[in-house]
């Protein structure tokens, strides 16, 4: 049976695998948010007309996401698991 590590592990696999599709990081139902730069389309269209983000709404968190993406910024702490 699996342990919680491995159930963690096909998560963490699935969620960083370069097959994961913008529409399912953009989707309400996945709960993910963006983590590649292949994700924040200029339009935002999985976002805007897919799901319930504003243009607004999608246009600062597209801006920050490339922030934080940069080399020079720290936008996320590691996610330890023990």
């Amino acid at each position: 049976h699996a342990t919680k590590k491995d159930v963690l592990w096909d998560f963490f696999a699935y969620t960083n695998s370069k097959y994961t599709a913008a529409e399912d990081v953009a989707s309400y139902a996945s709960w993910l948010d963006s983590w590649r730069r292949s994700q924040l389309t200029e339009d935002g269209y999985w976002f805007t007309n897919q799901s319930t983000w504003s243009p607004v709404a999608y246009n600062e968190h597209r801006a920050v996401m490339y922030w934080a993406l940069t080399s020079d910024a720290n936008g996320a702490m590691n996610l330890r698991i023990p």
